[in-house]
């Protein structure tokens, strides 16, 4: 083999020690197949994750959105778009708590049978703060891309003239 092929090695084992669980891919694929990428409980914590998170998110634009940002007329983009931000902020800490469970359940799936015992784990052995881990990252992430997302929503709305079926009007 050549130089070049051992100095890739070389970097990608390296740039491995900063993420352990990179290293364990190989002998978990090798044992478990397909399988070692989707643990027991994947699924399920993964929707326990998400619908509570969309829940929360579109029913605070929602409310946003129907209490200040219709309350001026011809309200500028800019309204949508702080609604969209404070939604995605509100969702994401109200799921942060079962992002946390994904999260452990994923990267160490043998060491959790289900959903309620890594749920109480995480509560004994780090106490209650410990579900509110990982939420400045995710807020920095979820805040500015729903902020986007809900003013190009409404944009597109407005664009292909997408009518309200209690206003019979155009979105604004």
């Amino acid at each position: 083999m050549s130089l070049a092929h051992h100095a890739r090695c070389f970097r990608q084992y390296a740039w491995c020690q900063n993420f352990p669980r990179t290293l364990l891919t190989p002998p978990r694929y090798a044992a478990n197949g397909y399988k070692a990428f989707f643990p027991n409980n994947g699924v399920a914590v993964q929707m326990i994750r998400d619908i509570p998170y969309a829940i929360a998110t579109l029913l605070t634009y929602e409310m946003l959105l129907e209490h200040w940002v219709q309350k001026v007329k011809d309200a500028p983009r800019w309204r949508n778009m702080v609604a969209g931000a404070t939604a995605g902020g509100v969702g994401s800490i109200v799921s942060n708590p079962m992002d946390v469970i994904k999260t452990r359940i994923q990267m160490d799936p043998d060491l959790y049978e289900s959903i309620a015992m890594c749920a109480r784990k995480t509560a004994e052995g780090e106490g209650m703060k410990a579900f509110m881990r990982g939420a400045a990252p995710r807020l920095m992430h979820k805040i500015p891309a729903n902020g986007l997302f809900f003013m190009f929503y409404e944009v597109f709305r407005t664009i292909l003239g997408v009518v309200d079926k209690d206003t019979f009007a155009p979105s604004k």
